[in-house]
């Protein structure tokens, strides 16, 4: 509205300059116009001056003939008739003029001086008609006129006649001259009038070529060849601003206007070109503010708006066509944003993160850095991250027989997807798995504290147990074999204890029975054997025996067996050197035994399987086979081969059939690694191949062949 109001005041100051300039228009064709009726005037009156010298110079000569007196005073009526005539027409072409002087029609101006010229060339030939009347009666009368006076009279005449026809000549050419004069003259006005300043410029030098003394008319002439000049400098100016105009090149035509309002500031034609070119100026100028306005607001739709408006004044404009397309960019991406974001947010709710990551890193794209976007795929990706995670640590826990947390993992995995068919499934088997693990944990522990409480008989029925709960588990299996071996060398050598105490072979008895005791050393029949059979021995018998028996204890590795023949031994022969020395050897072995297990188990929780292995094999140096020390080096080389296994699949490589049994992980290959990272891989293989070194188990199961491809594949991993 305030633009309108500017426009409105802006068009009310042109029209009323308008108004002004066409009013000092109208003054000064005025002023021009009572000019050249002036001139005329003075035309008039010379015409009327010499009609009256003429009259007198007829009537004084006809005078000097009195007998002609009657013929003169009828040429000096005629004349004077004729004179008086040229006079009233010359009086009346003068109040015309000044009449038509004050009307604004340059055409009427040119009528009414041709009739008042007209009235005066009747004037003349009546004149002319008079004198040739006079002419007449003066020959009528010549007739009876003597012949000197004939003479006389017939010269005067010749000569009047002849002055008269010098004078007709030279008013007939004066009368012509100003007709084509007077004509040139009003041609020129009317010419002015109507704004034809070629043609009054042209009719102006044609009255000066016929009359070049007049001021006005010089004055006309010079005002005309001006006007028409600037009419030129006008109408191209004009033509310009139109041209500009037409082109939608508003500043050019603003320019062009302003100088066609400096060549005629009253032109109409220019004050609407100006007042044109400056209102689709404003609202181009103003379309494009608010386009841009609209753009740095990120309101792309009346960014967009604007910009067309733009345009339409502006088709070229290419800051305009260029925020255009990129408005409309805009709008099409916001569009698919939101499209996108409200997919992924649909998936979202319905639990679908794959798609939700997706169709949100989509939305993401299309506004890079948009603030729901990238919260809705982070939060999705943090969703299947989790949720993989689980996954994972679910079938690892499983596989390595860590049944609660399978439990625990698969419940994580299933909060996410909670219709996951592979988790349900896994967390109902793990924890039928847990159930028959507590009870082979269970019965495994009770199998160990009989084992080391050499109660054979129950660790024989407790491993059965947990091996029901878990079929072929080593540890269970080792002290299950174990015991019964025990159990059976047990039975055979009270069976040959008791036989050889029969047939009399005492040493022998005492010897089985020893063996017996070596088993259960409460057993009472076998201690009561052992006691008959030493008291038939003596008691020399009885120290050789135990002290062979200690001997051949520490000689397999039985450490407390041999303290304990060692003491028998010596309570027969107190002090004596060969038992001393096998009970402190003995004794030594079984605390190195004990300490040497003890830092295995350490270093094998601490994961340091080098240093496990290598305690282990000091622990089995002392005694071997030993269950313990066994089923330690049984776990690490599961945890071993494992570490190979998920190397290989990491880098991509086939799993030999013998490793199988140790795969625990479901591992991904990997992509591109830097430098630091296969530096670090090389360090873990060699590591791996140092640890199967230490166990003489780089030459088993392809191991040695697996880490061979598998340095080299990370040496040559992109």
């Amino acid at each position: 509205r305030k633009a309108e109001a500017e426009a409105a005041k802006k068009k009310q100051l042109a029209e009323a300059q308008r108004a002004k300039d066409i009013a000092e228009m109208k003054t000064q064709l005025r002023r021009k116009a009572a000019g050249i009726s002036a001139a005329v005037t003075q035309f008039f009156q010379a015409v009327k001056a010499r009609g009256q010298k003429f009259s007198a110079l007829v009537a004084g000569k006809w005078q000097a003939f009195g007998g002609w007196r009657g013929c003169g005073e009828r040429i000096k009526s005629a004349t004077g008739k004729g004179v008086a005539l040229t006079r009233k027409g010359a009086q009346t072409a003068s109040q015309k003029f000044q009449a038509a002087r004050s009307s604004d029609s340059a055409k009427g101006w040119a009528e009414k001086i041709r009739r008042a010229r007209a009235k005066a060339i009747a004037g003349a030939w009546v004149l002319w008609h008079a004198l040739k009347k006079s002419i007449v009666l003066a020959l009528q009368r010549w007739r009876g006129l003597p012949q000197k006076k004939r003479t006389i009279i017939l010269a005067s005449t010749a000569v009047g006649l002849l002055l008269i026809c010098l004078f007709a000549f030279s008013q007939t050419r004066s009368h012509l001259r100003a007709s084509a004069y007077e004509q040139a003259v009003a041609r020129a006005n009317a010419a002015f009038q109507r704004a034809d300043f070629a043609t009054a410029a042209s009719e102006a030098e044609k009255a000066l070529a016929l009359r070049n003394d007049d001021p006005v008319i010089q004055k006309l002439a010079r005002d005309s060849q001006e006007q028409y000049k600037l009419q030129a400098s006008l109408e191209d100016a004009l033509k310009n601003g139109q041209t500009a105009l037409a082109q939608q090149d508003y500043t050019n035509a603003l320019l062009w206007a302003e100088a066609a309002l400096a060549k005629s500031a009253g032109d109409t034609n220019a004050a609407d070109l100006k007042f044109t070119a400056r209102q689709r100026l404003d609202d181009f100028l103003a379309a494009t503010s608010a386009a841009r306005t609209a753009f740095t607001n990120a309101d792309f739709a009346a960014a967009e708006t604007n910009a067309a408006r733009a345009l339409a004044l502006s088709a070229k404009d290419a800051a305009m066509l260029q925020l255009k397309a990129d408005a409309h960019t805009r709008l099409v991406a916001i569009a698919a944003y939101r499209a996108a974001l409200t997919q992924a947010q649909a998936a979202f709710k319905s639990g679908d993160y794959t798609n939700a990551a997706l169709l949100a890193d989509n939305a993401a794209q299309k506004i890079p850095g948009d603030a729901d976007a990238v919260r809705l795929r982070e939060r999705a990706q943090k969703n299947l991250n989790d949720y993989h995670q689980s996954v994972s640590d679910a079938h690892a826990a499983f596989a390595g027989l860590n049944f609660l947390a399978a439990q625990q993992n698969a419940a994580e995995a299933l909060s996410i997807y909670p219709y996951d068919p592979a988790m349900q499934q896994l967390r109902t088997n793990a924890a039928a798995k847990f159930d028959d693990q507590k009870i082979y944990v269970a019965a495994l522990k009770n199998a160990q504290a009989a084992f080391d409480r050499r109660d054979y008989s129950n660790t024989v029925r407790f491993a059965s147990s947990a091996l029901d709960k878990v079929p072929g588990e080593r540890a269970a299996s080792v002290l299950h074999d174990s015991a019964q071996n025990t159990l059976n060398r047990y039975r055979a050598t009270v069976t040959a204890a008791n036989t050889a105490f029969k047939l009399g072979d005492f040493f022998a008895a005492a010897t089985n029975a020893d063996n017996a005791l070596a088993v259960y050393g409460n057993d009472p029949a076998m201690r009561r054997l052992k006691t008959d059979a030493l008291a038939k021995l003596g008691d020399l018998k009885i120290y050789q025996l135990e002290l062979a028996n200690a001997q051949a204890a520490l000689a397999r590795n039985d450490f407390s067996e041999a303290v304990m023949a060692a003491n028998s031994a010596l309570k027969k022969m107190p002090g004596d050197a060969a038992a001393t020395k096998v009970k402190d050897a003995a004794q030594q072995s079984s605390n190195d035994l004990s300490a040497a297990v003890a830092q295995a188990q350490s270093a094998y929780v601490l994961e340091n399987y080098g240093v496990a292995l290598t305690l282990a094999d000091k622990a089995l140096a002392l005694q071997n086979p030993n269950p313990v020390i066994a089923q330690l080096k049984s776990k690490i080389v599961r945890r071993l081969d494992g570490q190979l296994i998920d190397l290989l699949a990491s880098f991509g490589l086939a799993i030999p059939t013998e490793l199988k049994y140790a795969e625990m992980n479901q591992v991904e290959k990997l992509g591109t690694i830097g430098a630091n990272e296969k530096s670090y891989y090389l360090s873990q293989v060699t590591i791996l191949e140092k640890n199967y070194r230490i166990a003489n188990w780089l030459n088993e199961s392809r191991r040695q062949e697996s880490i061979a491809a598998l340095m080299q594949t990370i040496k040559d991993w992109k």
